[in-house]
């Protein structure tokens, strides 16, 4: 008994704190607490996992063979434009704003563009084998198959998300990641073959993210009430998406026609780590999102740029002890990518400026769609451009410095469309 008691008034203490905290971070500091705990718990087995991944990636094929992988997953990125990604965020908007009946019909809708995608991705595997190209041929074909139904599931932790149910988010999302690596590691030891790799891939995380779906569906059925506006605003996220994610393959490509599939293989190393270190500090953007939904853009326009300030002091602290342990860490776990460290050393900087993400998140969460089209429209097309002038220039060091420009420009337009009074 005296151990609840004391427990319970370490728990009042805490709580004390975080509201003494909230004169300066103008924020709902217990909200955030409570609702960020399992996301924080979790970020470390998170990255255990994507570690183990990774090392298994790194050491168990060979580079070409890695590389190639790589540029496949890209090219089926683009093909999977069809599976309608905005309809997520769309579909979160609406759960969070109790429309939960928005779920299923924005299933549907995903799986049924998400076909067109896959007969386009198997159509061009039928090319290549037709002319003589027995790797990448059925490579096509295999994700092409499977485009619709690889991240169409997923949508369980959009649902769950809108619904506030954070912890089993985390719990769901953290058991895919598991079974996935360890059915992507078992393919690795067994089969060097891209095929096979592939397969484990996207099959494992289609499986578990219907099962988990199904069972989210089972545990919170979906209320009647549906957004009329959920498929077409959803449509409209993913146009806006659409030229983003065909930008931000344009340096894949590029590096895999310019330059082949083992220095594709030292890029996505490079920005694998920083990536990871940056998806951190996403977890504010997915525990503030039901909060930024349902206040008004004038009071965010007022409160949110300092939380942005106070976060972005500690994404450059990360960013500093990444960069000095990155040769350590390059050195003990991927040996075979030690090329890689100067440019994940300067990748760092994507660390630092994540946190103006926050800004999109408010502009998404508010439905401004006037200020995201230009945004979804400007930057790709400066990545576009600036990938197309500084690879064939500078080779890796251009794809590099092109992602550095553009998270710069990409975060001054963010700041500059919040603040937009027409927006």
């Amino acid at each position: 008994m005296s151990l609840y008691i004391c427990m319970s008034d370490l728990k009042s203490r805490f709580i004390a704190l975080l509201r003494w905290s909230e004169q300066y971070t103008k924020t709902d500091m217990v909200y955030l607490a409570s609702n960020s705990f399992w996301f924080v718990a979790s970020a470390p087995f998170s990255w255990g996992v994507s570690l183990l991944t990774a090392l298994a990636f790194a050491n168990l094929i060979p580079r070409e063979t890695y590389g190639t992988y790589q540029y496949v997953l890209s090219v089926a990125d683009l093909f999977g434009i069809m599976v309608l990604g905005g309809m997520d965020t769309a579909i979160g908007r609406a759960v969070a704003r109790g429309q939960d009946g928005s779920l299923f019909e924005g299933l549907r809708t995903k799986i049924r563009w998400g076909l067109l995608g896959g007969i386009g991705s198997v159509v061009l595997g039928v090319y290549y084998v037709l002319h003589g190209n027995q790797l990448l041929g059925p490579a096509f074909i295999i994700t092409g198959i499977l485009i619709p139904f690889w991240e169409t599931p997923g949508l369980y932790v959009t649902y769950l998300n809108g619904k506030q149910k954070f912890s089993l988010s985390i719990i769901f999302d953290f058991i895919t990641q598991c079974i996935a690596a360890m059915v992507i590691v078992f393919a690795l030891f067994l089969s060097k073959n891209l095929l096979v790799i592939l397969t484990a891939y996207l099959g494992s995380y289609a499986l578990v993210r219907s099962f988990f779906l199904y069972v989210t569906v089972k545990k919170f059925p979906p209320n009647s009430e549906r957004d009329p506006t959920v498929i077409s605003y959803g449509k409209h996220l993913t146009v806006m998406g659409a030229v983003s994610n065909i930008s931000s393959k344009v340096d894949t490509l590029l590096l895999w026609h310019l330059l082949g599939p083992v220095v594709i293989a030292v890029y996505v190393f490079a920005q694998t780590l920083p990536a990871k270190a940056a998806s951190i500090f996403k977890i504010i953007n997915r525990v503030a999102y039901p909060k930024l939904a349902n206040q008004e853009h004038t009071v965010l326009q007022k409160t949110l740029p300092r939380k942005v300030f106070i976060i972005c002091i500690f994404s450059a602290l990360a960013a500093l002890v990444y960069v000095v342990c990155a040769p350590f860490i390059f050195g003990f776990f991927f040996r075979q990518y030690l090329d890689a460290v100067p440019y994940t050393q300067a990748l760092a900087i994507l660390i630092v400026l994540q946190p103006f993400s926050l800004f999109s998140s408010a502009l998404t969460a508010q439905a401004k769609q006037k200020a995201l089209y230009i945004y979804n429209f400007a930057i790709p097309f400066v990545r576009m451009a600036l990938f197309l002038l500084l690879i064939p220039v500078f080779h890796l060091w251009g794809a590099v410095y092109a992602l550095i420009l553009v998270k710069t420009i990409d975060s001054a337009l963010l700041t500059t469309l919040f603040y937009w009074k027409q927006a």
